[in-house]
């Protein structure tokens, strides 16, 4: 996550819709709160982007002000682009193209944007707020865990069927091969298996 100080509201709205995939270890997520007195905060905060998937651009006047942010984050984070990350950066606020842009924001102006500019998070609604913090959401999401099954389907998936029965059908299996010749798998053989292979 790359944002300014003067945005942390911002930030905590953004991770607010990002925890629960941060405790259920869907994202691994940094930004830099995680620092502790006396970390080498600037080798953490490369290495951080250096190992990223996806970076988040939190953007406003604030993130254009920051000189760490000018010189250091951003062309760091551009350098990583060709090693597979991805930059999704988010408007918050001020204008950003045109004649009037945020100095600085010309940077930004090749690379699209997760919505359409003009609809800084700080110019919507509560409710127009909420369902774009949702719609990044689910952008990362996608991006961190592309094959991932959805949750709530209503039958467990063909892979999870016999779960932790590994063993048991692994002696099914050999039981199957030493009597390939008999047509009838004796009961008392497979005992143990609820049921999987008895015959009646």
């Amino acid at each position: 996550m790359s944002y300014s100080h003067l945005d942390s509201d911002w930030l905590d709205r953004v991770c607010a819709v990002l925890n629960p995939d941060i405790r259920n270890g869907r994202i691994q997520y940094f930004d830099d709160r995680a620092l502790e007195p006396g970390d080498p905060w600037y080798r953490e905060i490369a290495d951080a982007i250096d190992h990223a998937r996806v970076a988040l651009l939190l953007v406003s006047p604030g993130f254009f002000a920051s000189k760490f942010i000018v010189e250091d984050e951003l062309p760091r984070i551009f350098r990583a682009i060709d090693d597979g990350l991805t930059v999704l950066w988010v408007p918050l606020s001020g204008k950003l193209y045109g004649p009037d842009a945020i100095p600085g924001s010309e940077k930004l102006s090749q690379r699209q944007a997760v919505w359409d500019v003009s609809q800084t998070l700080d110019s919507l609604n509560e409710q127009g707020t909420k369902r774009k913090l949702l719609e990044l959401c689910k952008r990362v999401n996608r991006l961190l865990n592309p094959n991932v099954i959805p949750k709530r389907i209503p039958f467990p998936t063909l892979g999870n069927l016999f779960k932790g029965r590994e063993a048991e059908l692994a002696r099914l299996e050999e039981h199957l091969r030493s009597h390939s010749a008999s047509a009838i798998v004796e009961p008392q053989a497979v005992s143990g298996l609820g049921g999987i292979g008895k015959t009646r």
